[in-house]
């Protein structure tokens, strides 16, 4: 073979060409322990953090063999980057995983966790210290309803 027949042969996309011997809906896939920055909105300032997140679609069609999950990845970035998060802003970065995946999904789910910062004064003198506390928000969104749970934990010492 010359230069010119070999540049013109691909590899065959298994995916889209193959048939898989497993034929089963997924309730959840995707990505997992992503890091990402996030702006948290408090006392109508924002606060950037860091927050470890998990983006994930359900596979409703057992013929479709896998996801686009640099799309996940893609959504998950953009989203969080520069909108302040809240219930809306979450509904409508579910709404766009969701978009991105719509002839075999009709589900997609979200966890976010971070640590949020706070100063707090001191009891007796007019010294601070920074405390952080632990959030975890998990929503999820079908094509009829949404839904979020946002929990956290106070420490007291």
């Amino acid at each position: 073979m010359n230069t010119k027949q070999k540049e013109k042969q691909t590899l065959p996309d298994i995916a889209q060409t193959q048939q898989s011997p497993i034929k089963k809906t997924i309730n959840k896939v995707g990505m997992s322990n992503i890091q990402c920055p996030i702006l948290w909105p408090d006392n109508n300032q924002l606060q950037q953090v860091i927050a470890t997140c998990s983006l994930q679609i359900n596979l409703n069609d057992p013929a479709v063999k896998g996801i686009h999950m640099s799309r996940l990845y893609d959504i998950l970035l953009k989203q969080t980057k520069t909108t302040p998060l809240t219930m809306d802003h979450l509904n409508q970065l579910l709404a766009t995983t969701l978009l991105s995946h719509d002839t075999y999904s009709n589900q997609a789910f979200i966890s976010l966790a971070f640590d949020y910062q706070m100063t707090q004064p001191s009891l007796t003198t007019s010294n601070y210290g920074y405390r952080y506390y632990p959030i975890t928000l998990n929503a999820s969104r079908s094509l009829k309803s949404f839904q979020c749970d946002l929990s956290f934990t106070i420490t007291y010492s």
